[in-house]
């Protein structure tokens, strides 16, 4: 029997052998101070306590090893999807991970609710004056304005797709998100990031469109709400675009 367990011991950290060896001498102390059995058959029911012992160790490392590869598993399932619904250049969430966070959070909403669509002007022409190196770090200097300006810790930015932003902002009047937008709009171009290498190059800028919706009691905002308002954001800001650009348009007036 000795020479069993000893087999088994490279199979067990120290603590599993202490435990389980526990185990099988309490099993082995029951036996000789309860039961008056010859010697033959207590030796055969020793060896099966051991061997139930082993077998109860082996089931228990398995449902403990089971336990962490699941866990595991998770971590690595909520990591990448992390990694999914983030833009890895700007940190934002991208459009799938506001879609994700709209569908997995919806909530219920009383009063306004408002949207920022914000896109870079002629950012396209500053990538082929400066390559995409240094439009990349151009989105990460845009992005890092945005999120400084937003100082509302219940509000969404995401990365909508190219060298477009998205805001969901909550509980802000007219006033306010107005406001807020012409704040954002001041601090990108005071990021003084030239179009070109001429000395009177205009400095980079933004154009804004706005939306807001007030809401009934109980109201949900959920990707259908936002599709909505998108639509409406997008079309005042073609009109920022169409009126000179580096400007912000809200209920079709122009703000700066």
């Amino acid at each position: 029997m000795v020479i069993l367990a000893l087999a088994f011991i490279p199979l067990f950290n120290l603590k599993e052998i202490l435990f389980y060896t526990t185990i099988y001498f309490g099993v082995h102390l029951i036996l000789v101070c309860q039961m008056d059995v010859p010697p033959f058959i207590y030796q055969e029911m020793t060896i099966l306590a051991g061997l139930t012992c082993y077998a109860a160790a082996l089931q228990h490392r398995s449902l403990l090893q089971t336990f962490i590869s699941q866990q595991k598993l998770l971590a690595m399932n909520d990591q990448l999807n992390v990694i999914a619904n983030t833009d890895q250049l700007t940190n934002l969430l991208n459009r799938r991970g506001l879609e994700e966070h709209l569908q997995n959070n919806e909530e219920h909403h009383f009063g306004y609710y408002s949207m920022i669509l914000i896109d870079i002007d002629l950012f396209k022409l500053y990538n082929d004056t400066y390559f995409h190196q240094a439009g990349d770090h151009c989105l990460q200097q845009v992005a890092e304005s945005i999120k400084k300006a937003v100082i509302n810790i219940t509000d969404i930015i995401s990365r909508h797709g190219g060298e477009e932003f998205l805001i969901l902002a909550d509980n802000l009047d007219e006033t306010q998100l107005i406001a807020l937008a012409s704040k954002i709009r001041n601090a990108v171009y005071d990021l003084r990031i030239k179009m070109n290498d001429e000395p009177e190059s205009p400095y980079l800028s933004i154009s804004s469109g706005l939306c807001q919706k007030k809401l009934a009691p109980g109201m949900a905002v959920d990707n259908e709400l936002v599709s909505e308002m998108f639509c409406e954001a997008d079309q005042q800001l073609y009109l920022a675009k169409s009126h000179g650009r580096n400007c912000i348009y809200f209920n079709n007036k122009i703000y700066y």
